[in-house]
């Protein structure tokens, strides 16, 4: 039997339906690539009439944030209005996207969430806001797998290695998150092996990193956008993606899937929304502006330098596919015996 064949495992059903329900892998159909938005007539017309500003959850340089800066200077460039990207974190991301819920509609403050907006429904009792109620959806951006990293000092070679001391030593490794989704994520890989590590929370994708180089962190596991830089300088050891397919960003890092955990298939994404209220023609116009600036070639050479896939939709389609993926949640935490905190 080769190494491969004994450490390679199907992931127990349970973990799928718990961890695997990246909004691309099971509500893809509701989300079809560049969908068409159309905006409303005249009241959309005059808008935006002054700046407008993206609220990032998140501290800056993740995957999130990286790309809403992105987004915002095209955005402003067609728009002839400054757009401000701020950055708001905390809370699991619960403290900056509070902040959205309670502004104006309009569409002049807008938050950029990730996985961890639907994640936070299902694993907190109580949020300030509501998940959907509070806002409405303008349009999914884009979606990114996971790579799994540790330091080039923990002896730590590959991913088999990983998965033989989170079995062998249960407990005893660490990882950070700087959000819930990956958090649950970690723990999709962790349970699957059969192995066990000490979560320890963070408010972003900068300081696990620091905490990782440094020793003081065993693993983490964030999107290629984060990783990317320290992995090539040497400072992260790259062991595996995620997702099914190989990171075009890092096309020599195995997937989980081909090494030790068959079936794993793990995405994040990111999409854009404004406060409840907001006129239907401005958020249509919003999601229209993001699918122009999705379809624009520097946008998608840069986003695939940075290993973030190009999705866009309409404000239906997202909203329907937020509301499937809480359900998904919902029901595989139930079965997985999770409850919320």
């Amino acid at each position: 039997m080769s190494l491969e064949d004994r450490f390679s495992i199907d992931i127990p059903e349970v973990y799928v339906k718990l961890f695997a329900v990246s909004l691309m892998s099971t509500i893809v159909l509701a989300v079809p690539q560049f969908a068409q938005a159309q905006p409303g007539p005249a009241e959309a017309a005059a808008f935006p009439s002054r700046p407008i500003r993206i609220v990032v959850p998140y501290t800056p340089g993740g995957v999130t944030d990286v790309l809403m800066r992105l987004i915002g200077a095209k955005m402003s460039e067609n728009f002839r209005q400054p757009v401000v990207v701020e950055n708001r974190p905390g809370g699991n991301a619960t403290i900056g996207t509070a902040v959205v819920a309670e502004a104006p509609a309009g569409g002049y403050t807008l938050v950029a969430v990730s996985a961890a907006h639907t994640v936070n429904q299902v694993l907190f009792k109580k949020l300030p806001y509501e998940t959907m109620n509070s806002f409405a959806p303008i349009s999914m951006v884009g979606s990114t797998p996971l790579v799994i990293a540790v330091s080039p000092a923990s002896g730590i070679k590959d991913i088999y290695e990983l998965t033989n001391a989170v079995r062998q030593r249960p407990g005893e490794l660490t990882y950070g998150a700087g959000t819930t989704a990956i958090h649950l994520m970690t723990q999709m890989y962790l349970a699957g092996v059969g192995g066990r590590a000490l979560y320890v929370p963070y408010k972003g994708s900068t300081a696990p990193q620091m905490d990782v180089m440094a020793g003081t962190l065993s693993m983490l596991l964030d999107t290629p956008t984060a990783l990317v830089a320290n992995i090539r300088a040497g400072k992260l050891r790259g062991l595996a993606v995620t997702a099914l397919q190989r990171s075009s960003v890092l096309p020599d890092l195995p997937t989980v899937h081909e090494t030790v955990l068959r079936g794993l298939d793990v995405k994040s994404w990111q999409g854009l929304l404004a406060p409840r209220g907001t006129s239907p023609a401005v958020v249509a116009k919003l999601a229209a502006e993001v699918m122009r600036i999705l379809k624009l070639p520097d946008v998608m050479q840069r986003m695939s330098a940075l290993g973030i896939e190009p999705v866009g939709s309409s404000p239906e389609e997202f909203d329907a596919a937020l509301r499937a993926e809480i359900l998904h949640w919902q029901k595989a935490a139930k079965e997985a015996g999770v409850e919320p905190e």
